[in-house]
């Protein structure tokens, strides 16, 4: 039996959820629906629409299950017993309300109707008047409300908390990429300006022979000194 998607709910505690009940032709006799026709395996003829048999898990009795009321059910089955009210979804309904996000069950109700098939037997006084009809014996119901006040308060907050956490941290990881892409710009142009400096203090260097007159003969000579043109030399590595 699977569940389809049927809508959206609110919950106790004003948490979110999504219905999943049996579609409409879950217990569809096999010209309906013929994936069920593995639940019919004597062949036809096979139980009417709306009808489930489980007499092989009842030691062959003639015991079908059904939604209360014959809710889904071939309106017949219903016409041919007195005193049966017609089926309301909200009261008859199977489902189950699931929270989206986390998977946990919110709210669910099981409702299963037993039927007994009564074939005409003409062998017996007693009987022999009675037509072929399905005639129901119980309905019952179990289930969850809603969960509890601690429970649906720490579902809101674990559903409601991470998107606005998602957006403070969205906001504060721009703002801090924002902070880093500035920092880098000032350090590139600084950068930049301390390479400009380190090629100019770079730039080649010459010495130019300084002259000295010899009072002694009056001729110029090339003094051992040297004149330096550039005061930055000074600080060059040989001159430690």
């Amino acid at each position: 039996c699977s569940f389809s998607f049927e809508k959206e709910v609110d919950t106790a505690g004003g948490v979110k959820g999504y219905r999943f009940s049996p579609p409409t032709n879950v217990f569809g006799e096999v010209s309906k629906n013929p994936e069920n026709d593995c639940f019919c395996p004597a062949g036809p003829p096979c139980a009417p629409n709306g009808l489930f048999n489980v007499s092989l898990c009842q030691y062959d009795s003639p015991v079908l299950i059904s939604f209360p009321h014959f809710y889904l059910a071939d309106p017949k089955l219903r016409d041919a017993v007195e005193g049966i009210s017609p089926p309301e979804k909200e009261k008859h309904q199977l489902y189950i309300d699931v929270q989206p996000q986390m998977g946990i069950a919110l709210r669910a109700r099981a409702r299963v109707q037993i039927n007994l098939a009564v074939s005409q037997v003409v062998d017996i006084k007693q009987v022999a008047t009675f037509p072929d009809i399905i005639f129901p014996i119980m309905w019952f119901e179990d289930g969850i409300d809603g969960l509890p006040s601690q429970v649906t308060d720490l579902l809101d907050l674990a559903t409601n908390a991470p998107p606005i956490a998602r957006a403070a941290l969205s906001y504060g990881l721009f703002a801090l990429g924002g902070i880093l892409l500035i920092l880098a710009v000032s350090c590139l142009v600084r950068s930049t300006g301390r390479q400009e400096t380190l090629n100019l203090e770079g730039t080649n260097h010459y010495v130019k022979p300084a002259k000295k007159i010899n009072g002694s003969n009056g001729t110029d000579e090339h003094s051992k000194s040297m004149e330096i043109m550039n005061p930055a030399f000074v600080g060059g590595p040989d001159n430690k």
